[in-house]
C-alpha cells in the first residue's frame, strides 16, 4: 500500500523546493541580464567633409589604418573628384588625392594597403565617357596606375587569395561589364558580359558574386575565382538596385552572403537575404531593415562579434533626418537592435582592429565613428548577490530531489491490503516514534529559516 503522509511529505518538499528553484533563477537571471552592455554600440565622433556631395562611399585600410572617402566636386549635387582620407585615431583629415570627376566605387587591397577608385564620370550625364580605375597608394596616397574601361564601374571588390580585383558595372548588356583586373599592373586579366551593382568574394570557396542589375528576378552571378567563369546564378528575395549602390558581405563563420537592398515587397524599405554561394540555398529572403526608405543599403561583417552592420534611413518612427546602424545576427539572422547616427549614412565600413564601424553620412556631410566594443557580459560569479543565488538555487535542487525520493518511497510503501482501523493505528504508531527531523513541520520551518538567511546574505552582499 501507499504511504499516505510520506507521500504528502515528499509533495510538499517538492513544490516548496520548486518555488525556490523558480525564484532564484528567475533573481540570478535578471541580475546577469541587468548587466549586461547596452546599448551594443556608441557614436564616439564625427569629422565634416566639406562639400560632400549625396553618394559618399567609405572604405577602411587595415595595413596604413587610414579611412578613405569619396567627397563631392564644390556645388555638385553628386560624388565628386576627390577621395579624402581620415585618420581614424585622430578623427582629422590627413589628405586628399583627385580620382576623377565622379568616384563611385573603391575596394582596398589589403596586402599592402593601396586603395582602387572606380570613376563613372558620365553615370549622371554632362561628362565625356571617362570610365577607368585608379589605384592610390596606400603609403603615399599618390595614382599609381589608371585602367580605362568601356562601362560605368559601380562596384569594386578584392580577392585575398588570388590577390585579383573583381569589377562589377552596367551600360550596354551586351558588353562585358563584368572584369577582372590585376592590381599588380593594372592589366585587365578577363571580361564576360552581364551588369552588376554589388560585388562580394567568398575566398573560402574561391567564388565571386556580383549582384545582378538587369530586369527580372533578383539574381546574383556566381564566378569561379580560379577560372574568372560564371557557374550559376542564385535568386534572392532582395532588389540589388536602388538610389543608393547596394551592397553583399560574406560571414566566413557560417559561409554565407548577406545581400542588401530595396525590398520586392516595399520600394520604400530596405531589406536583406541570405543565401549560400555554394549551394544556392537562400536561407532567408527578403528580410525588411528598420526605417522608412530603401535608399541607405549597405553592409558589413563584424568577424569579432559575428555580426553584420547594416544602414537605414528615417529609423525614427519615419522622421526625416534620422540614420541608424543596424546589427544582424550572423547565425539566426536576426536584427538585433538599432543606434541612431547621422541623417542619412550611406556607406559603412568595419575596423577589424579596434572593432570600428565607419559610415558616410551624405545628409550631414560627415564620416561618424562608432565603437562596437560593448563591454563583454560579465561572469555570473562576478554580480554582486551572485553568491547568495546561487547558493538558493542549489538548495532548492536539494529539496526537489529529497522530496520526489519521499513521493517515489511514499508510493512504494506496500502493495497488501488491510484492514482501516490497521493502518490507523500503524500511522498512529508511525507518528509517535518519529525524530525531529522526520516531521514534515520541522521540514518546513527549516526550509523557511534557511530561505529567509540566504535572502537576508544576498541582500546584505548587494
Amino acid at each position: 500500500m501507499m504511504d499516505g503522509p510520506r507521500l504528502r511529505t515528499g509533495a510538499a518538499v517538492v513544490v516548496v523546493g520548486a518555488l525556490i528553484v523558480a525564484g532564484f533563477s528567475t533573481l540570478l537571471y535578471g541580475e546577469w541580464v541587468s548587466a549586461q552592455p547596452d546599448p551594443w554600440a556608441e557614436v564616439v565622433g564625427s569629422v565634416n567633409v566639406q562639400g560632400w556631395g549625396s553618394f559618399g562611399n567609405v572604405v577602411y585600410d587595415p595595413v596604413n589604418r587610414q579611412v578613405y572617402v569619396d567627397s563631392a566636386r564644390p556645388g555638385s549635387w553628386y560624388p565628386g573628384q576627390n577621395v579624402t582620407i581620415l585618420n581614424p585615431a585622430t578623427g582629422r583629415i590627413v589628405g586628399s588625392v583627385p580620382a576623377g570627376p565622379e568616384p563611385a566605387a573603391m575596394t582596398v587591397d589589403t596586402r599592402n594597403g593601396n586603395v582602387l577608385v572606380a570613376d563613372s564620370s558620365s553615370a549622371y550625364g554632362g561628362w565625356a565617357e571617362r570610365f577607368n580605375i585608379t589605384e592610390l597608394s596606400g603609403s603615399n596616397n599618390t595614382p599609381l596606375w589608371s585602367t580605362p574601361l568601356d562601362f560605368i564601374p559601380s562596384a569594386l571588390a578584392f580577392d585575398p587569395v588570388n590577390g585579383l580585383v573583381y569589377v562589377g558595372g552596367y551600360g550596354n548588356p551586351s558588353f562585358a561589364n563584368l572584369t577582372v583586373l590585376d592590381p599588380a599592373t593594372g592589366e585587365i586579366v578577363a571580361e564576360t558580359r552581364g551588369e552588376a551593382s554589388a560585388v562580394a568574394v567568398d575566398p573560402a570557396m574561391g567564388l565571386v558574386l556580383f549582384a545582378n542589375t538587369t530586369r527580372g528576378p533578383p539574381t546574383v552571378m556566381v564566378m569561379d575565382g580560379n577560372t574568372q567563369r560564371l557557374v550559376k546564378n542564385v535568386t534572392t528575395g532582395t532588389e540589388p538596385w536602388g538610389y543608393a549602390s547596394p551592397s553583399m558581405a560574406y560571414d566566413p563563420q557560417t559561409g554565407e552572403i548577406f545581400e542588401s537592398g530595396v525590398s520586392l515587397s516595399n520600394v520604400r524599405r530596405a531589406s536583406f537575404s541570405v543565401f549560400n554561394a555554394t549551394s544556392g540555398f537562400v536561407a532567408a529572403s527578403d528580410v525588411p531593415l528598420p526605417g522608412e526608405d530603401g535608399i541607405g543599403a549597405s553592409i558589413v561583417y563584424d568577424g569579432q562579434n559575428g555580426r553584420l552592420y547594416a544602414l537605414g534611413w528615417e529609423c525614427g518612427g519615419g522622421s526625416s533626418g534620422s540614420g541608424c546602424v543596424i546589427a544582424i545576427d550572423g547565425r539566426t539572422h536576426a536584427i538585433l537592435g538599432t543606434v541612431p547616427v547621422g541623417s542619412e549614412p550611406n556607406s559603412i565600413a568595419f575596423d577589424p582592429q579596434n572593432g570600428d564601424l565607419y559610415l558616410s553620412d551624405s545628409g550631414g556631410a560627415r564620416v561618424w565613428f562608432v565603437s562596437t566594443q560593448a563591454a563583454a557580459p560579465p561572469p555570473l560569479t562576478s554580480l554582486p548577490n551572485a553568491s547568495g543565488l546561487l547558493l538558493g538555487l542549489a538548495l532548492g535542487v536539494v529539496l526537489v530531489a529529497v522530496g520526489a525520493r519521499e513521493m517515489w518511497a511514499g508510493r512504494q510503501g506496500g502493495e497488501h491490503r488491510v484492514p482501516e482501523w490497521v493502518r490507523a493505528a500503524e500511522r498512529a504508531e508511525e507518528r509517535a516514534s518519529r525524530t525531529l527531523f522526520e516531521k514534515p513541520s520541522t521540514w518546513f520551518l527549516m526550509t523557511l529559516t534557511v530561505l529567509g538567511a540566504i535572502l537576508l546574505l544576498a541582500l546584505l552582499a548587494g
